[in-house]
């Protein structure tokens, strides 16, 4: 068996580049030691490469990779807590087969591989959103029944079953959020409110209803200390439980609204009520006039069946069992004045932070399909690198290769492939090209030619790329190859003629 990667507590966190899974990695790196699941790179994620995050590049529905992954961690001794963020939701509130394929079928796949990690808890990510809006004054606690009937909440109530079936093999906590957000904002619902509240729009002003409709938020920090406090409490935690991670206090649109004109500009502002009806009909017409522009508002109809509704939360049993209270100083009425500070100093990143939360990036997928179809083919790669490094018509122009030693060589050849498979997965070169400067001090000194070092690395390159752009699944993603494949082992070989200089003019100085 391998070594334990470290010493510290090892945690598995899938949906790391998420707002949520990436807020943990920053705030829990030097306390833990991540596998950190994500479908974007760790570069796009805005994770730095650090010696206590391992960063893997994987789509949790496809159960071989899955499977993989988790055989590669057990051999290294295991995990012993597991974090499933991971998951799918959109603001149309229309059924989408990604409720069922990541939701559903993801977290079964995950379930079913961490069986054998022995773990001593698996915390699953849910949310009070599947739970139905209470009638008035009636409080939401660990025991009420999610029964929301939505596509998402369907989707996670399913997730929660699972976790409970799986309880019988490793203790299970579900955690059911609150509105997340962080001094950046970061939750959608909320940036749109204030970016038309603090405009010049005609609508600025309005609130539908009479502005009571509440929910609970919670700051992402406060979110950082539950999750410390589960793991912490987790040998005295049920088998199978759920906690809510809330306050106990919902805020009303209405004061949001006053708050947020208070912070602003310093003078109460008061806000026009309209009727439900009034509402609807407007948002009705803003989605027609956004479907002729294509330019979709933000506002859905569904959205009305909202209009001074309360989602109030009792969490005191939880605030019991894993000893943890939301810190008053971030409270949303608080922290909203630093949300309008960034929003005011910074726009350009305010608004990108939140937009981007919209739509993940659309070449995220590319990036994935070319590392997992490298990862199915890198042993016909691999052999035909190796038969050509050898073969005769080249044994002129890779002499020295060829009287390295077989296994040596394979290694070799093995080694760097698996950089440029590190490269694609975390989107950062720097490994590579560290490998480049490393390469061609060993080759330098076994007395290798730059151009035959620098013509084994353009030979790698050209089978890579001609391997995948004939792959069907790949057709239509040349461009992508060559960014990914051509480009960064053209850097590698820049990067050895560099060292192979520099290295030169040293021992011409010591002459």
């Amino acid at each position: 068996m391998k070594k334990r990667p470290s010493k510290l507590p090892i945690i598995v966190l899938s949906g790391a580049s998420g707002f949520i899974g990436s807020c943990l990695l920053k705030a829990l790196k030097e306390d833990y030691y991540f596998y950190a699941l994500a479908r974007r790179s760790q570069k796009a994620a805005g994770i730095s490469v650090h010696q206590n995050i391992s960063w893997i590049r994987v789509d949790i529905v496809k159960k071989p990779e899955i499977d993989k992954i988790f055989s590669e961690i057990v051999s290294k001794g295991g995990a012993d807590y597991f974090i499933h963020l991971a998951g799918f939701y959109d603001f149309k509130n229309k059924p989408n087969p990604e409720y069922t394929r990541t939701n559903v079928w993801g977290t079964r796949n995950i379930l079913e591989a961490a069986v054998n990690l022995k773990l001593k808890r698996f915390i699953f990510a849910s949310s009070l959103a599947i739970i139905k809006f209470p009638a008035s004054n009636r409080l939401i606690n660990e025991q009420s029944i999610p029964d929301a009937k939505y596509p998402y909440a369907l989707s996670k109530q399913a997730g929660e079953k699972l976790v409970r079936e799986f309880s019988q093999y490793f203790p299970c906590t579900i955690i059911r959020l609150a509105a997340i957000f962080s001094d950046w904002c970061e939750y959608l619902p909320l940036y749109w409110l204030l970016t038309v509240w603090l405009s010049s729009r005609w609508d600025s002003r309005l609130l539908a209803g009479e502005g009571a409709s509440s929910i609970p938020y919670l700051h992402i920090n406060d979110l950082v200390s539950f999750f410390t406090c589960v793991i912490n409490r987790s040998d005295s935690l049920p088998v199978y439980h759920v906690l809510n991670a809330s306050p106990r206090t919902s805020a009303s649109q209405y004061t949001l609204f006053k708050a947020a004109h208070q912070y602003s500009y310093f003078h109460p502002v008061e806000p026009v009520y309209i009727p439900k009806w009034f509402a609807a009909l407007g948002i009705v017409l803003r989605n027609i006039f956004g479907y002729i522009t294509g330019k979709q508002p933000f506002e859905r109809l569904w959205m009305i069946k909202y209009v001074d509704k309360q989602l109030l939360v009792d969490s005191i049993e939880t605030e019991k069992m894993i000893r943890w209270k939301p810190t008053n100083r971030l409270s949303i009425t608080r922290r909203l004045l630093f949300l309008i500070a960034k929003m005011k100093s910074n726009p350009f990143e305010w608004h990108y932070k939140n937009k981007k939360r919209l739509t993940a990036a659309p070449t995220e997928s590319q990036y994935l399909k070319i590392y997992e179809t490298m990862i199915k083919l890198k042993e016909e790669i691999i052999r035909e690198i190796l038969e050509q490094l050898n073969s005769k018509e080249n044994s002129s122009m890779f002499a020295n290769y060829q009287k390295m030693d077989a296994d040596y060589r394979s290694h070799c050849v093995e080694y760097i492939f698996k950089m440029l498979e590190t490269d694609i997965r975390t989107g950062e070169r720097s490994y590579i090209m560290d490998y480049g400067e490393h390469l061609a001090e060993h080759r330098y000194f076994e007395k290798f030619p730059v151009e035959e070092v620098m013509n084994a690395i353009r030979l790698t390159t050209k089978i890579i790329v001609k391997t995948l752009v004939n792959q069907p699944e790949l057709k239509d993603m040349k461009g992508r190859i060559n960014d990914e494949i051509a480009i960064t082992l053209q850097m590698v070989i820049d990067e050895i003629e560099d060292t192979y200089l520099r290295l030169s003019y040293s021992k011409e100085i010591k002459n």
